[in-house]
């Protein structure tokens, strides 16, 4: 079965949010999405906190260049049929 949702977070120092936006998608019943979360050059503890995740998410650490160009670096690996975008604050 083919994945249907992406979905896509940029992350830039929001290490506390970052856990309950995470958690919250991993907390739905349906199950057939993938997670996607860029790490845009974060200085605090949100690149340990993707890693305690381990394989239930894929995560990309790069250069902060800034929110818009996390989400398009998401994009391109996304393999969903859909892709939604999740802040990390929601």
């Amino acid at each position: 079965m083919s994945t249907r949702f992406s979905v896509l977070i940029p992350a830039y120092n929001r290490e506390s949010y970052l856990r309950a936006c995470v958690d919250s998608v991993l907390a739905q019943t349906f199950k057939n999405y993938e997670i996607i979360v860029v790490d845009d050059g974060s200085t605090d503890g949100t690149k340990e906190a993707l890693a305690s995740y381990g394989s239930r998410i894929t995560a990309i650490h790069q250069d902060n260049s800034g929110p818009e160009v996390a989400r398009n670096r998401a994009a391109t690996v996304a393999q969903g049929e859909d892709r939604v975008m999740l802040d990390r604050e929601d």
